[in-house]
């Protein structure tokens, strides 16, 4: 129904940002860290999805059509449903979040939020086989190799960490990381770094 929505950006929050359409504007939910580096008047596009149930009307927008084309694919899966896609690919980048499926890493499709050993295993075995399309949407090439600060900024915010602290540990951890830590080493010292601080 709507290919993509493009205008200035009247607001901007964690998960949605505001595009105003001539003479009316739309919230289009987005991934977090979808807005990252844009401001107040910027004009932008976002691919969109709309979502009419009884129970929701939604548009949903992504900054480029692979991240929209993989969300209509997770959501597909039982149980999985959009608010949970849209949690996914707020902590994971396209080809990353299809390389860990493929891999079949429980571990890290449980760090997001929501995401239980149940639902790892059904996007496991419901799109372990169909995703290799994304598999070099942005550039990844390994589940397990380390993490730009952006990435895991976004997996600690998903934990419900403010921005600001979540950066703060990332850049920390991610510098202080060997060069071949895997992500979830990364987020375990974030963590431990948050609530140390929590602690103190």
């Amino acid at each position: 129904m709507l290919e993509f929505v493009q205008g200035p950006i009247e607001r901007i929050v964690d998960d949605a940002v505001v595009i105003r359409c001539g003479t009316f504007a739309m919230r289009i939910r987005v991934p977090r860290g979808a807005s990252d580096g844009l401001k107040i008047g910027d004009d932008s596009r976002w691919y969109s999805q709309l979502l009419l149930r009884e129970e929701l009307f939604a548009l949903f927008g992504f900054r480029t059509e692979s991240e929209r084309d993989l969300f209509n694919v997770l959501r597909s899966v039982s149980g999985l449903g959009p608010e949970k896609a849209l949690l996914l690919l707020s902590a994971m980048r396209p080809a990353q979040l299809a390389t860990t499926i493929r891999n079949e890493d429980k571990a890290r499709l449980r760090t997001v939020k929501g995401i239980g050993d149940r639902l790892a295993d059904r996007l496991i075995v419901e799109l372990k086989d169909g995703l290799d399309e994304f598999l070099s949407a942005d550039g990844a090439t390994s589940a397990d190799e380390p993490q730009s600060l952006r990435d895991v900024s976004r997996a600690l915010q998903q934990l419900g960490y403010s921005r600001a602290d979540a950066e703060a540990a990332a850049t920390q951890c991610v510098k202080a990381a060997p060069k071949d830590a895997s992500f979830e080493t990364i987020l375990k010292a974030a963590l431990r770094s948050l609530q140390r601080g929590a602690a103190s």
